[in-house]
């Protein structure tokens, strides 16, 4: 070694005098901006040239297998980068979420950091400006094919990685708290105990996925329950679910979206939302509000759980083109401020991040031990390609919910439709034993 970035195999010659291409110059700008962190990387190219951060056994090795894959992470970096390891041009040795440590250390705090990132760069801009324009949710029809993108997979996948309750949210990981399981179920009943729910009172959850919360609320809680959700494969294990736990008079199934609540003039005693809302879009967010003040009565309560930033900033390229087509993380404040226009009063707010990076620490642990298993349900539909971005995104997105300069936040907001006459005055019952404990 000749010095803290340097070239292998062919020769040690200093990285920016050995390879003066324009490629390869924009290679090294592209990576030199992580050459400070704490972690050992290494980058092997195409011709067998390898540039390391830092003498030492690499933690990371990212080794690109085409002059192709170096010229589209020059362009479009860190986009690049995955896009190249998706369709298997880029190898990635050691722990992929090391990516994430590298972004977290370029920046010095939370407004540096994220005032850059991938959106930095004008050409992912342009993509994500037009993703969002193919896959603009102006319509149902639309909602519907972008929410069947991602969950249209069989049931047993996801029983696989999200376990038997299939809680697809942010789990709540209390101070005695073991298994996922658990951590899962305590985040339904968390939520039941914020929507104070008495019995024989009705409740409409809209975008409820395999039905976990409504059955719990009415089998525990005695809830009468409306479920609105879009995707067949989970209404169907809903309504097995119903049958089997004898529910059939207090849960129903209703194939409707959001902007469908109050058209007929029902309203409800409660509402509840879990890990949806951000499929609202951008333009959207109100039409999705307004729905909740339309299907609520004059004091009812309910509770919106969603990530959220803590200050508006694009979504990741990464996570509409590769996880949630035509999703959009919404600003905190922006919330707020719809709620209190569309007379709704905001009661509680807890933000639950730091549950967030455990839980999906759980999904990825799942999904890896399991990928045998996984892999035997449809080898075609379950290939090399899928394995990569599932496993990225578990454990890219855990990593981001941990690193300490990050905006992205998990939020659930309890209000009340108008100026609440009744709610307990303190949160005191929320931590009390409830139902199911």
């Amino acid at each position: 070694m000749t010095g803290p970035e340097t070239i292998g195999r062919r020769s040690t010659v200093d990285f920016g005098l050995r390879l003066g291409s324009p490629l390869r110059m924009a290679l090294r700008s592209t990576f030199s901006r992580y050459k400070d962190t704490p972690l050992t990387y290494e980058v092997v190219f195409a011709d067998g040239g390898i540039y390391r951060n830092r003498p030492g056994e690499p933690e990371l090795s990212i080794r690109f297998k085409s002059v192709g894959a170096e010229i589209r992470t020059a362009l479009f970096t860190d986009m690049g980068l995955l896009d190249g390891y998706f369709d298997q041009t880029i190898d990635i040795h050691g722990d992929i979420a090391a990516l994430v440590k590298l972004d977290a250390h370029a920046a010095e705090d939370l407004t540096t950091k994220n005032s850059g990132g991938p959106h930095a760069n004008p050409l992912n801009r342009l993509r994500n400006w037009w993703h969002k324009v193919r896959h603009d949710a102006r319509t149902a029809a639309q909602s519907k094919a972008n929410a069947e993108a991602h969950y249209d997979l069989p049931n047993e996948f996801f029983e696989i990685v999200l376990g038997p309750t299939f809680g697809y949210t942010c789990a709540y990981w209390g101070e005695h708290t073991r298994t996922l399981d658990q951590a899962q179920h305590d985040k339904y009943d968390h939520i039941c105990k914020k929507l104070a729910l008495v019995p024989g009172c009705s409740l409409v959850e809209v975008g409820s996925g395999w039905g976990y919360l409504s059955l719990l609320a009415a089998r525990a809680y005695g809830a009468i329950v409306d479920n609105y959700g879009l995707v067949k494969e989970q209404n169907d294990h809903m309504q097995r679910q119903i049958a089997a736990q004898d529910l059939g008079e207090r849960v129903r199934i209703l194939e409707r979206e959001h902007r469908a609540l109050g058209a007929d003039g029902r309203q409800y005693d409660r509402y509840v939302s879990v890990g949806v809302y951000e499929h609202a879009q951008e333009k959207y967010l109100e039409d999705w509000i307004a729905s909740i003040a339309r299907g609520l009565k004059e004091g009812g309560i309910g509770v919106l759980h969603f990530i959220g930033h803590q200050e508006k900033r694009e979504t990741n390229y990464f996570i509409r083109q590769h996880v949630f087509p035509g999703c959009y993380v919404p600003e905190f404040d922006e919330t707020v401020r719809l709620m209190s226009k569309h007379g709704l009063e905001v009661l509680h707010v807890e933000n639950l991040r730091r549950h967030y990076a455990l839980t999906l620490d759980c999904w990825a642990e799942n999904f890896r031990a399991n990928w045998q298993k996984i892999q035997a349900l449809d080898p075609k539909r379950f290939d090399e390609g899928f394995r990569r971005r599932w496993d990225a995104y578990f454990r890219l997105c855990a990593e981001g919910f941990r690193t300490p300069n990050n905006l992205q936040r998990l939020y659930q907001i309890t209000f009340s439709k108008g100026n609440t006459p009744d709610y307990p005055m303190t949160n005191a019952f929320i931590y009390r034993q409830g139902a199911e404990d």
